[in-house]
């Protein structure tokens, strides 16, 4: 990525949780697990949440002035691994919480 915008704030602790804030007031705080991005104006993270004693995936987006939660995406019992995206389309992986496991492969354009 190129270099850091100054209203752009980026810490990761030894517990996989990145704050990320910005010129709004606003903060993100989700388990992360996974970063990727094209540049500075295009950024997912992917990872989970918990609440009501379940994970859920998690996948946002930041198109250089917000960032976007795919709340369609909070699937249930759900950890988000990892993420790629060349720009035109962006695949996340993950696997279920419970027994058995199930692989999870999420694909968007």
């Amino acid at each position: 990525m190129s270099a850091q915008p100054p209203n752009i704030v980026r810490s990761l602790g030894n517990t996989n949780t990145l704050r990320l804030s910005f010129k709004k007031p606003r903060t993100i705080q989700v388990n992360t697990f996974g970063i990727a991005g094209t540049d500075d104006n295009n950024l997912f993270i992917v990872g989970a949440g918990f609440r009501d004693g379940l994970y859920y995936g998690v996948v946002h987006h930041y198109n250089g002035s917000d960032w976007f939660q795919f709340s369609n995406l909070a699937l249930i019992d759900v950890i988000l691994y990892d993420v790629w995206t060349d720009g035109r389309e962006v695949f996340a992986v993950g696997n279920t919480t419970r027994f058995p496991q199930v692989s999870i492969v999420v694909h968007g354009k």
